[in-house]
């Protein structure tokens, strides 16, 4: 019989990629919550809410690196 899974490990599709919530994302990225609001807005960071709360999966986070790297 298989368990029943969280709401958690749903929102990370079965994977355990770590999820970041927007101030640890805010750190990481080392720009201003506005700033991430923005790119969020604009598509260029892939983010999902649950339960109220904004999470970002480690594989946007690096995605938008690369993004950030290209740019400059």
């Amino acid at each position: 019989m298989s368990r029943r899974l969280s709401r958690y490990e749903k929102a990370r599709g079965y994977r355990n990629e770590p999820l970041y919530t927007v101030k640890e994302t805010v750190k990481i990225l080392n720009m201003d919550e506005s700033t991430l609001r923005y790119h969020f807005h604009r598509k260029r960071l892939l983010s999902f809410k649950m339960n109220g709360k904004r999470f970002y999966t480690q594989d946007s986070v690096k995605t938008f690196l690369n993004y950030l790297k290209m740019q400059r």
